[in-house]
């Protein structure tokens, strides 16, 4: 049975015609990536410095939120969100589920620790520094493979909500 390939070029193409404001968050994010990467600055203490309403804070990422006795597998503490975004610190000390976000996509920055994601029915190791696009629709799960649990920065566009997490069985 022949597989059927869609070219890369076409997907990203059709995620900037539906939203293009979704090119300028990436390019954004993307190069204050690279800049981090670049000069040495990711894997040392993270930090999100955060310019919104003409002010400015700055929010260190490397302590943990909660006690380790209290530990939940996933922790989601939201930083800043405007009208097109919404970025989020997500501590990861278990497994999450495999779902999907029917609204929004997300931008996924492993700050610390270690893991593997799964998006669709593919896996792939992470390690910090790593970053991930999830395009809403794609099926996708991380678990964390690192003793002192992993930390990751995600950016959702449009901003997430409650409601937009659809759960997903595992196929047999």
């Amino acid at each position: 049975m022949a597989r059927r390939r869609t070219s890369r070029r076409t997907a990203t193409v059709s995620i900037f015609a539906r939203a293009p404001w979704v090119r300028q968050v990436l390019y954004v994010c993307g190069m204050v990536l690279l800049l981090g990467t670049v000069t040495g600055c990711v894997g040392a203490k993270p930090r999100a410095i955060v310019a919104y309403s003409n002010e400015v804070t700055v929010h260190e990422l490397s302590a943990a939120p909660i006690r380790p006795a209290e530990r939940r597998d996933i922790v989601a503490l939201p930083l800043q969100r405007s009208q097109t975004a919404l970025l989020q610190r997500i501590f990861v000390y278990g497994a999450e589920t495999l779902h999907k976000h029917v609204d929004h996509d997300l931008i996924v920055f492993l700050a610390r620790g270690k893991g593997v994601i799964r998006l669709g029915a593919q896996s792939f190791p992470m390690r910090a520094g790593d970053v991930v696009f999830i395009e809403r629709g794609v099926a996708h799960a991380f678990r964390n493979t690192d003793h002192q649990g992993s930390l990751a920065l995600v950016i959702s566009v449009p901003p997430a909500r409650p409601d937009d997490r659809v759960e997903l069985q595992l196929p047999h």
